[in-house]
């Protein structure tokens, strides 16, 4: 049960994100401001100054009842209320959401009658040691029917929205339409979109969860940066998940580039850590799979979050397992010599020749970085979020040992 409500809780964000990035792109005027997460789920602010609050619903196992959207009306009531008390502008409301069935149950019209005893009004039920109550919310803040009539006039409820996969559909499809991606890759710019939308939603200060359509959309266009996190893994099955990501940026092993693998471990098991580490060195090294050897090259692997006694363990199996390494140290005690570690790869057959180089800690890494290899390509593998600000990367999120070997081995 509780596996089905965190699968259920996943979704329904899921859906908030994926209507606020459709929103966006379906929005003519590139100047209207989004708020994720302001007076409800989705804020529109258009030129004309005209706010639409938008509360996105997703059932798709529960058919509707008006009890579910009960409590969200009483809410929208009650802001409705504030601002004529206040004087402050009205806004419009829009319940958003999908149900299996029931559409019926909802009126075509609602009447101001409706509004009170189906959505305002509740009675609790009475027992002998307490009579039952009834509450009614239009009175308690002491709204008429002419007020009632306003705020009909700023609602509208659409119960009919897209399943969770027709929407992810609407929102590939306008990306090519508009000429933001091609289809090949129109995935990997919707993985980019989640990614920002999801980041504006954590900010704290309302100012910095907004934003327009032309700021989105050249996000997108300049970001060089690559991620696929938490939000999109859980939209797909694991084997397409890995499978799209290994044909895109991993299927290409033996062409001489400086790939630096960042390896989070934080959800790794310490012989999980060895046997990848080993995989990727067989197959992101030079001479692996032809005689001929051109140019010589081999991975670059840091591992965050590993403890020191654990990163010499590591160190030691490699060593006994045949795998001879760089780490950018000529003795015990020497401080790190960057053009040590960077120094050339030598010939295939030699007892010294490294078959990778390690990355002590991220200070290093960042000292390597700085020195601009050449055909660089850096990919990060996070589990929780990523861990460093590495320009033209691309970020992977994985849940496990098994999402690595999906897509690297």
């Amino acid at each position: 049960m509780a596996s089905r409500q965190a699968i259920d809780t996943i979704r329904g964000y899921l859906f908030q994100f994926d209507n606020t990035i459709l929103q966006i792109l379906n929005i003519d005027d590139e100047e209207s401001i989004f708020t994720i997460e302001g007076v409800e789920d989705i804020d529109i602010t258009g030129s004309d100054g005209e706010t639409t609050a938008i509360q996105c619903k997703y059932y798709q196992e529960s058919d509707f009842q008006p009890s579910i959207i009960k409590d969200a009306i009483g809410w929208m009531v009650k802001d409705f209320s504030e601002r004529l008390r206040n004087n402050n502008q009205l806004i419009k409301y829009k319940l958003y959401g999908h149900y299996r069935s029931g559409h019926e149950r909802l009126a075509k019209t609602l009447t101001v009658e409706d509004l009170k005893t189906v959505f305002l009004t509740t009675v609790t039920r009475g027992t002998d040691a307490k009579p039952s109550e009834t509450t009614e919310i239009h009175t308690d803040l002491g709204l008429e029917d002419e007020n009632l009539e306003k705020f009909l006039l700023q609602l509208e409820i659409d119960i009919e929205a897209p399943t969770l996969e027709e929407q992810h559909s609407q929102i590939i499809n306008k990306i090519i339409q508009i000429g933001l991606s091609s289809s090949s890759d129109a995935e990997f710019f919707y993985s980019k979109s989640l990614y920002m939308i999801r980041n504006l939603a954590k900010s704290k200060n309302e100012s910095d969860r907004n934003i327009t359509k032309r700021h989105f959309l050249s996000s997108l266009r300049d970001s060089k940066d690559i991620l696929f996190d938490f939000w999109f893994a859980n939209k797909v099955e694991m084997v397409n998940y890995c499978r799209m990501i290994k044909n895109k940026y991993f299927s290409d092993s033996q062409s001489p580039k400086s790939r630096f693998f960042l390896i989070d471990k934080s959800n790794l098991q310490d012989n999980e850590l060895l046997e990848l580490v080993k995989s990727i060195s067989d197959k992101w090294s030079s001479g692996g799979r032809t005689v001929r050897e051109p140019e010589k090259f081999c991975p670059f692997i840091y591992i965050h979050q590993i403890e020191e006694g654990s990163l010499l363990r590591l160190k030691s199996d490699l060593i006994n397992d045949g795998y001879l390494f760089e780490d950018g140290y000529y003795y015990r005690g020497a401080n790190f010599d960057v053009k040590l570690f960077l120094r050339d790869v030598v010939e295939k057959g030699s007892q010294y020749r490294a078959k990778l180089k390690i990355i002590n800690n991220i200070d290093e890494l960042g000292v390597i970085i700085e020195t601009k290899p050449r055909n660089l390509n850096v990919y990060e593998f996070f589990s929780n979020i990523p861990y460093t600000n590495i320009n033209e990367s691309i970020k992977v999120y994985f849940k496990n040992y098994d999402y690595l070997k999906g897509v690297l081995v």
